[in-house]
């Protein structure tokens, strides 16, 4: 079962402060979008798991409108630095070779531009060159999920993603994955995950080449 299950009614989305709905907030998304989430180490990109699921909804939310007549899939992945890449598969970045492995920041930098990715989910501790803010929409996260000056913060049921997110990390080898199971499981015990995000302008650009 992947993530295509969920509803925008299952998200709470506050934008700048406000409530926004779900339809409102990725109105915006087209089906034909790319999407790009930096996780260096693997598993720290779960801190983005609420705004990788609503992005994933939003493109089911096009697929239903469509008549769902078959299976497909977001043109979304992750990049990671560390192998064996984990697997997103049960986030909807599927097929598993959309897993990318990358040893070059630049160069990865390089190939998101010209591969027309057009949404870049990126943790706050990584400077995104001006080239790639001035071609997509770019999240900062953080892998527990708290973020200062944040913009953006995103909920949804523990008990609709818990399997999920679970299932990345059980696809991690054993010394990464042991702490991080126990860290998600206290975190998924409650109702709600919370996590919250700054989404970053051409202002904050940092050059790098």
């Amino acid at each position: 079962m992947h993530s295509r299950v969920l509803r925008g009614e299952d998200f709470s989305i506050r934008a700048g402060g406000m409530p926004v709905k779900h339809s409102t907030f990725f109105q915006d998304f087209s089906a034909t979008d790319r999407l790009a989430l930096l996780t260096p180490m693997g598993g720290e990109g779960l801190g983005a798991a609420c705004l990788l699921m609503g992005f994933v909804t939003a493109y089911y939310d096009h697929w239903r409108r469509e008549g769902g007549a078959s299976v497909r899939y977001p043109e979304f992945f992750t990049l990671q630095s560390n192998l064996p890449c984990a697997d997103y598969c049960m986030l909807d970045i599927w097929p598993y070779h959309r897993n990318l492995y990358f040893s070059d920041l630049d160069a990865t930098w390089r190939g998101l531009a010209g591969r027309g990715v057009r949404i870049v989910i990126v943790p706050d501790s990584l400077a995104v060159p001006a080239s790639i803010l001035s071609v997509a929409d770019c999240y900062a996260y953080s892998q527990n999920g708290t973020l200062a000056n944040n913009n953006l913060e995103i909920g949804l049921a523990c008990h609709l993603a818990r399997d999920y997110l679970l299932a990345v990390i059980d696809s991690l080898p054993a010394h990464a994955a042991n702490g991080l199971r126990n860290s998600w499981q206290d975190r998924l015990a409650a109702e709600r995950l919370v996590q919250q995000f700054r989404k970053i302008g051409a202002h904050g650009a940092v050059s790098q080449g």
